[in-house]
């Protein structure tokens, strides 16, 4: 995984060299507890003012469906190169649908893809969660959060994923837990699918 990994994060700094030349990468330092939780939060809103003001109209005019991507999808995602998970990966670096992301989602990605555990499991290192976080607020859609729904799943990290979804009014959130999140997401009709469905859903489109 890290070979592929590592040529994942060059695409992403190329494309943002290439987009607005060299510039210095954001990122969140190892000891989180060194920055106030505020500071945290403002550098992440400017990851994702930076990239979805000029995405949102673009998705309408395209007619994009709209996605909140679970966190598992993305720790699959940089566990294996060959599944799914990676394909929706690079399917939003692609802009091929509407990527829905909010500061309380950022974060919680954050959290979990640089914790130890995940990383030894990846090979990937926080510069390398960094960059790839980075590139996906550069080109997903800000979502405030304005309707709290929560509690409503069984994990309370989960509920960020939720109301994220609600507020962007996604079409589906994208998880391998269907089976907590589909009940409350039904109840805003929204869909809930593992990421093989939104490639074939994105295969069907290019047809």
């Amino acid at each position: 995984m890290g070979h592929s990994l590592r040529c994942l994060n060059e695409q992403a700094s190329e494309h943002a060299t290439l987009k607005s030349g060299p510039r210095r990468r954001l990122s969140i330092p190892v000891c989180a507890q060194a920055l106030r939780r505020s500071e945290i939060l403002f550098v992440f809103h400017l990851r994702l003012v930076r990239g979805s003001t000029r995405n949102i109209a673009c998705n309408i005019l395209l007619g994009m469906k709209a996605y909140a991507l679970d966190t598992d999808v993305l720790v699959a995602a940089f566990r294996s190169d060959t599944g799914a998970s990676r394909q929706v990966l690079q399917a939003a670096r692609g802009r091929r649908f509407a990527l829905l992301l909010s500061v309380a989602l950022m974060l919680e990605y954050e959290s979990v893809l640089t914790g130890p555990e995940h990383l030894a499991a990846s090979g990937a290192s926080r510069e390398d969660v960094s960059a790839v976080l980075d590139e996906l607020a550069s080109v997903g859609k800000k979502v405030e959060l304005l309707i709290r729904t929560r509690p409503m799943l069984l994990d309370p990290n989960d509920e960020m994923v939720l109301e994220t979804a609600i507020n962007g009014r996604a079409d589906a959130i994208a998880t391998f837990n269907e089976r907590d999140f589909r009940p409350a997401a039904a109840r805003f009709r929204c869909s809930v699918v593992r990421p093989g469905k939104v490639i074939l859903g994105l295969a069907e489109e290019t047809e």
